[in-house]
């Protein structure tokens, strides 16, 4: 019988399409549902709070959580996205002690970013007292490392390919996250900080799962830890970056409606961008699972030997949002009152045009990962640059003219200059620098045996 590795190998060859397909669609199903389950059980914790605490505490959870995102990007960068890149070797005892050095570096990094959280506390506790933010600066202070550890070991389970293992440990995570809730709120101990708290004591049940199944040693090998971190600075950095520009990108529009439109039509905008939300949980999800077999793929055959792969799974992106696409086209109106009541019925009509964008976002997202599987994140970097200043100009000079429609128009212009560019340089790159890249991956492999 065929390696749950070997039929994702065969979807990314072409060959043993068929099986590949049928593996892919329960491998698949399965890392849906490990990003339903975390990003669900979070959705139903801020709901809850929201509910439950006074505006203030809420207000004061919700600002801490952006920290967080931010310090989340930070990671996602530096650690889990070159993780997913260098981190696919067939050999599992060199797998086994990759991840566990890549553990040992987000721990450094999360104690130095908990560090700077909690000096912040500090300075808002002693200014203003025992306030909310000051409370959920120190809970997220404690939460950061348990948290971002958690989200290494699942990046480490589709290293093996196994999202079923990510699957358990998700709902072990949303199991001890929600009745956590439920008993903190019985004995009226409810906080911004308490909150933090049982994210982190919920994130370490769920990794300590993972990292007994996966047989992870618990000492990482010191050896391997310097190159390790250098690779993945020169690897992350770019990323890093390029998350900082997409930052300003996608917040530019928030701004710019708040500037000149008011707050009726940011309260739109932002309900109208939830429906791009389920489009882009699955891409990523799927990500996590396809990005280190297209990474061993292009290490073992050379970078332009992914061109093929990725244009089958851009197809079958790109296929997949179109049919969703044309589910919010035809009853927008409907859907939208389902959802969020009559109150945004107003905005229904710009339901289509809002979420086009996510058509060419789901076609380009495969080249994007092509593009990290051949350790080419600089090129990225600029792609993001390029789509960041379009995007600031497009709005800045038609929003107080036409409105929320110049946001709508401009993201979809942006969205499609950028498939072209994203496209035009996955191409050349694939063309010219095979070699390179596959000695670069095999310095990776000779690093970790």
């Amino acid at each position: 019988m065929s390696s749950p590795t070997s039929l994702l190998k065969n979807l990314i060859s072409g060959s043993g399409l068929r099986t590949s397909v049928l593996f892919w669609a329960g491998k698949g199903s399965a890392t849906i549902l490990d990003q339903a389950l975390v990003s669900g059980s979070n959705f139903l914790l801020s709901i809850t709070l929201a509910r439950l605490l006074g505006p203030e505490s809420y207000g004061a959870y919700t600002l801490v959580f952006i920290v967080f995102l931010l310090a989340a990007q930070v990671h996602q960068a530096l650690v889990l996205e070159p993780m997913s890149v260098f981190g696919s070797s067939s050999d599992e005892p060199a797998r086994r002690r990759y991840v566990s050095a890549v553990v040992w570096l987000s721990l450094i990094l999360c104690a130095g970013m908990s560090l700077m959280i909690g000096l912040a506390g500090t300075g808002v506790w002693l200014f203003n007292g025992k306030s909310a933010v000051a409370g959920a600066l120190f809970g997220l202070m404690i939460a950061l490392p348990c948290i971002l550890s958690f989200w290494v070991a699942r990046c480490a389970v589709y290293l093996n390919c196994a999202p079923g293992t990510a699957v358990k440990a998700s709902a072990l995570y949303c199991v001890f996250l929600l009745c956590g809730l439920v008993a903190v709120h019985f004995f009226r101990l409810l906080s911004p900080f308490a909150t933090f708290c049982l994210m982190a004591l919920a994130a370490c049940m769920a990794m300590t799962y993972v990292f007994v199944a996966l047989r992870v040693q618990a000492r990482p090998v010191w050896a391997d830890m310097k190159p390790m971190v250098w690779r993945h600075w020169d690897f992350g950095r770019w990323l890093l970056g390029g998350l900082f520009i997409q930052w300003v990108q996608i917040n530019s529009s928030y701004m710019f409606s708040a500037a000149f439109l008011g707050m009726r039509e940011v309260g739109g905008y932002g309900v109208l961008s939830q429906f791009v939300l389920p489009v882009t949980h699955i891409m990523q999800g799927s990500g996590r699972l396809i990005l280190p077999r297209l990474s061993e793929h292009a290490a073992a055959n050379g970078a332009g030997q992914t061109r093929a792969a990725v244009a089958r799974i851009s197809t079958l992106f790109f296929a997949g949002a179109l049919i969703y696409w044309a589910i919010l086209a035809l009853w927008n109106e409907p859907i939208l009152g389902l959802i969020y009541g009559r109150k945004y019925l107003d905005f229904a009509p710009y339901l289509p045009w809002a979420t086009l964008c996510m058509l060419f976002a789901a076609a380009v997202y495969p080249i994007e990962l092509g593009l990290r599987a051949i350790i080419a994140p600089s090129v990225l970097f600029w792609m993001m640059c390029f789509s960041a200043v379009l995007t600031l100009i497009g709005i800045s000079a038609g929003i107080p003219v036409f409105g929320l429609p110049a946001i709508f128009a401009t993201t979809a212009v942006v969205s499609v200059l950028y498939f072209f560019i994203a496209l035009r340089a996955f191409l050349r790159r694939t063309m010219r620098e095979p070699a390179m890249v596959e000695t670069q991956d095999q310095d990776v492999v000779s690093m970790t045996t």
